[in-house]
């Protein structure tokens, strides 16, 4: 009991749900991805290039310390999940990309080309169907990260504020 008769026990069940939806701010961010020669294509991988190469530690204290001290749990909760993501997202990006483009050299989507499909079906009937798993195993191996990124935050003292329970 950490004071007052307060159970240690009672307190832990909302810190998984927390964490993990801290987590699920990797699935906001989602690549929209037309093609290789697609300047859109170019830009967004130069975004992700840029992103990646600052060092996150340091990014995210810059970011966290900016809160402000009078916002809410809520407030500084999305504030988190928002800082989290912002790199977050960049890892699952390049692969989903790099799965797509070794695909878009397979046979079923020649056929389905010359069948007549249009981009859009062949991504969404054909591309997302044949590495959906690998999306899902990504996204669930990006899980521990985003907690260890939460944890790290709350370590230095910049994450989730009390009454807030997290795995961090």
């Amino acid at each position: 009991t950490p004071g007052m008769g307060d159970v240690v026990a009672l307190g832990s069940p909302p810190g998984p749900r927390t964490t993990i939806r801290a987590a699920e701010g990797l699935l906001v961010i989602k690549p929209v991805l037309v093609g290789a020669d697609d300047p859109l294509d170019t830009v967004i991988q130069r975004v992700i290039e840029i992103l990646r190469s600052i060092p996150t530690i340091p990014l995210w204290m810059g970011l966290a310390a900016a809160l402000p001290n009078d916002w809410s749990v809520i407030q500084v909760y999305f504030a988190i999940t928002i800082i989290i993501s912002l790199i977050g997202w960049t890892e699952l990006a390049r692969v989903v990309r790099g799965r797509f483009l070794s695909l878009r050299q397979e046979d079923f989507v020649m056929a389905a080309e010359l069948s007549g499909c249009g981009q859009m079906r062949i991504i969404f009937t054909h591309l997302v169907p044949s590495f959906l798993s690998h999306i899902i195993a990504a996204t669930t191996l990006a899980v521990p990260a985003m907690i260890i990124s939460e944890t790290s935050l709350s370590f230095l003292g910049l994450g989730l504020r009390p009454p807030a329970i997290s795995w961090g």
